[in-house]
């Protein structure tokens, strides 16, 4: 059986290993509270470096995609209609073979004179 001194040395150690083990959870606690404050301020950097993307965006790249628009827009007023260029096709190679003929039949004239 344990006697007094005996329970005396177990509780010496019980009282030690929980200092320790209360030591080291402070000093968890302290690190956690470090980690938390640092989650904290990468928050607001995160909302700070968003908030100067959006005005970037905003300021930059949105006028930008306007003048892109304007342009396209110019681009379709003045884009004859592809009905338009299908009959100027026509007409072309109706009207080539003609000139070709003609360009020859001038030739041979000249030659004749």
């Amino acid at each position: 059986m344990l006697d007094e001194k005996d329970l005396q040395a177990i509780q010496g150690l019980l009282e030690h290993s929980e200092s320790r083990m209360m030591a080291r959870m402070d000093r968890l606690d302290a690190r956690i509270d470090q980690l938390d404050t640092r989650v904290d301020q990468l928050g607001e950097d995160i909302k700070a470096t968003e908030s100067r993307i959006m005005a970037y965006i905003e300021s930059d790249i949105l006028p930008r995609f306007d003048i892109l628009a304007e342009g396209h827009t110019l681009l379709r007023e003045t884009l004859a209609p592809k009905s338009r260029v299908e009959e100027l096709e026509e007409e072309v190679a109706f009207l080539k073979p003609l000139v070709m003929s003609m360009l020859t039949d001038i030739d041979k004239l000249k030659k004749a004179q």
